[in-house]
């Protein structure tokens, strides 16, 4: 009987395996977003004149290095603010970027801060397109406050928080951060060439 052709066999690396990554806000430095939420909620305050436009900073924090991928997508937030009056027009927005410091993207303060104890939580979200992650890099985000807008404010300084480290979901401090990411797929390993002979 005749050898029989060798047959060539290709290994190709199968798709890029699609993930949406929660972060949560946790206290501690210079690791502060984690996977797990935190164990009691705790804050960080400002004080606003109404009107200002200057963001005042609340909170950064980076996680670890990310496996080499893409962000791309809707990027969702949830974080607790509180304004120490209804006059003071004031919400939080999250800047979302690499632990580099480019920006993936940046939620809008779409939604004003309670008066209640403990605040109120704030969902905004903002959209990611083909930010390439490195592998060596990180996420960061940064919360600041800035004013919701000037419409049925009241001149004055006001007191803003953030409330982060909470354990629970839906109570005070469960703030997160959920980021949609493609892992990039392994290079294929080396054709393998597989001879059957007679």
């Amino acid at each position: 009987m005749r050898a029989l052709a060798a047959a060539l066999l290709l290994f190709a690396a199968g798709p890029a395996a699609a993930q949406a990554q929660t972060l949560f806000v946790r206290s501690g430095t210079p690791t502060a977003l984690s996977t797990s939420a935190g164990t009691s909620a705790t804050s960080t305050s400002a004080l606003l004149n109404f009107g200002e436009t200057i963001d005042a900073q609340l909170f950064t924090g980076d996680t670890g290095a990310w496996q080499a991928g893409v962000v791309n997508g809707t990027i969702t937030c949830s974080l607790w603010g509180y304004e120490s009056s209804t006059n003071a027009n004031v919400g939080l927005r999250a800047v979302i970027s690499d632990t580099s410091g480019s920006v993936i993207c940046s939620t809008p303060t779409s939604v004003e801060a309670g008066t209640a104890t403990g605040g109120v939580a704030l969902s905004a979200s903002c959209e990611a397109t083909n930010f390439a992650m490195s592998g060596t890099t990180g996420i960061r985000i940064a919360v600041y406050v800035t004013s919701k807008s000037t419409a049925g404010g009241t001149s004055g300084v006001y007191t803003v928080r953030h409330y982060f480290n909470g354990p629970t979901s839906g109570a005070s401090g469960y703030s997160y951060c959920t980021v949609p990411y493609t892992v990039a797929p392994p290079p294929p390993p080396a054709a393998t060439a597989v001879v059957f002979t007679n």
